[in-house]
């Protein structure tokens, strides 16, 4: 009798602690769904982040380039309209040319004739025609500098 009588009151205690699991449980499951929210909506905040960061990037190397060419353009213009160069503006496009991967040193590398033309060994149908005018834009430059 005693056996039955403490087995009834561990029922009696595990029935009154099981609403108190229940409720432990159910909160478990709340916060695992809120968990999956935020990490669902941190996953997307972060993608649209990364989407607006690499989209900036882009935008600034585009309008970097555009400057660059607009800074190339009006050096090159500059020396077709027979404009003098200041010194700043000759190291300008000395920067220009060496960021374009051309050598700063060519008037060392191609002579001068005795009447002052620069004599180059270049092939005129190895490189494209627009080259062969920037190239011939950047001698000028340089020889009105060294002027």
């Amino acid at each position: 009798g005693s056996a039955r009588k403490l087995t009834d009151r561990v029922d009696e205690q595990i029935g009154s602690i099981e609403p108190l699991m229940a409720t432990v449980r159910e909160t478990g499951e709340a916060l695992h769904e809120v968990a999956g929210v935020a990490h669902n909506f941190s996953s997307l905040w972060s993608a649209k982040l990364r989407r607006r960061a690499e989209a900036a990037a882009v935008k600034d190397a585009a309008k970097a380039a555009r400057d660059a060419e607009a800074k190339r353009n009006a050096a090159y213009s500059a020396v077709n309209t027979g404009a003098g160069l200041t010194g700043g503006e000759t190291a300008g496009m000395q920067t220009a040319v060496t960021a374009e991967g051309a050598s700063t040193n060519w008037m060392e590398e191609a002579p001068l004739d005795k009447s002052g033309y620069l004599h180059t060994t270049a092939e005129p149908q190895s490189t494209p025609a627009w080259l062969a005018w920037m190239e011939t834009g950047v001698h000028v430059a340089k020889l009105i500098a060294r002027r």
